[in-house]
């Protein structure tokens, strides 16, 4: 966990803050190893990390998706380096959480994001998403679990399907 936390300490460093902030609504530019524990804690969640094909100690992208306080909905944040966006892996990374959720027991997946975050609302329009709520400059919008499998249609420099399970969550309920 430690090794895959430094990783991902070194991605958010390459990250513009630009990106860092439409992930997290604030430009951070570390995720400290006690917040990153809480995100790979396999009781909160699912997390997906995509390495570089050709250097696999390179993490290109990072996708969270954690459990709500309400039953069958999971909240999903993704950061996507910049030198590695546009290339289909945030797409790819919301469908494999997307079909990962099913395992988790859950029927939605809340995307949290700002107004301006036009890739992530593109990934989500694509995906079948629905507006719950827009408060301010943040859109709630909800993905159904039951989308499209897995694309494998991505830049072939990254894994882009269930690369590197940082924690892998079996099968339970959630009730």
């Amino acid at each position: 966990m430690l090794d895959d936390h430094q990783l991902v300490s070194a991605m958010h460093a390459r990250s513009s803050p630009q990106s860092r902030y439409s992930r997290y609504q604030s430009a951070r530019r570390d995720l400290s190893f006690a917040e990153w524990a809480t995100l790979v804690d396999p009781s909160r969640g699912l997390s997906l990390i995509a390495q570089d094909r050709n250097s696999p100690s390179h993490v290109v992208a990072v996708s969270h998706l954690l459990f709500t306080d309400r039953a069958g909905v999971g909240e999903l944040g993704i950061l996507v380096e910049d030198a590695w966006q546009n290339l289909g892996l945030g797409t790819a990374l919301v469908r494999q959480a997307l079909a990962q959720a099913q395992n988790l027991d859950l029927h939605t997946v809340l995307v949290i994001t700002e107004l301006s975050n036009h890739r992530m609302r593109g990934i989500c329009r694509a995906l079948g998403s629905r507006t719950v709520q827009v408060e301010g400059n943040v859109i709630d919008l909800a993905l159904p679990v039951a989308g499209p499998p897995p694309i494998q249609d991505v830049d072939r420099r990254c894994h882009a399907s269930a690369q590197h399970l940082v924690s892998p969550c079996p099968a339970r309920s959630r009730r």
